[in-house]
């Protein structure tokens, strides 16, 4: 099962967790034979894939700005 790309940039499919080496889409069917009806894999900057037992589908990531917002909470929290 293959995400059809939304753009032309070069992004990995190789999924780095629980399942080195495999792609999303390999990992994904495994869980959605398991009885998930929906997967999705959000690795971060290289966007969003998308997989039910019908379609697989991908979109781009939405560029941000991160802030760290833990030392706020330590100290309003303190």
């Amino acid at each position: 099962m293959s995400p059809s790309a939304t753009s032309s940039r070069s992004v990995s499919t190789t999924w780095r967790g629980c399942n080195p080496g495999q792609q999303y889409g390999e990992v994904a069917e495994a869980w959605l034979d398991l009885g998930a009806r929906l997967v999705v894999v959000t690795p971060g900057a290289d966007g969003a894939w998308g997989y039910t037992r019908y379609r697989a589908t991908r979109i781009d990531a939405v560029a941000v700005d991160v802030i760290d917002t833990t030392v706020l909470a330590v100290r309003v929290l303190a």
